[in-house]
């Protein structure tokens, strides 16, 4: 995972068009097994986040696992609602 984040930072400096980098990272996300189950969570967060306000990989990491965290604990509490 960590992998695919270092590529989007990667991708998103030489290139700053986000439909070109989800493109990019659909295809490498879609090669990789164990990842394909994130790949509406990584675009979700390639489309939600400013890219330019990221000043490097490690930032970028912890960005995603935030909102990835986030966006767990919404549905999570959509999930609770239903229930209810």
């Amino acid at each position: 995972m960590d992998y695919i984040l270092a590529l989007i930072f990667e991708h998103h400096k030489k290139n700053q068009d986000k439909e070109v980098l989800i493109d990019e990272i659909r295809r490498t996300v879609r090669s990789s097994l164990g990842n394909r189950a994130k790949e509406s969570l990584i675009v979700d967060f390639i489309n939600q986040t400013n890219l330019d306000d990221i000043p490097d990989k490690a930032t970028l990491i912890d960005s995603f696992f935030l909102f990835a965290q986030a966006e767990q604990r919404k549905e999570a509490e959509s999930l609770f609602k239903k229930k209810i």
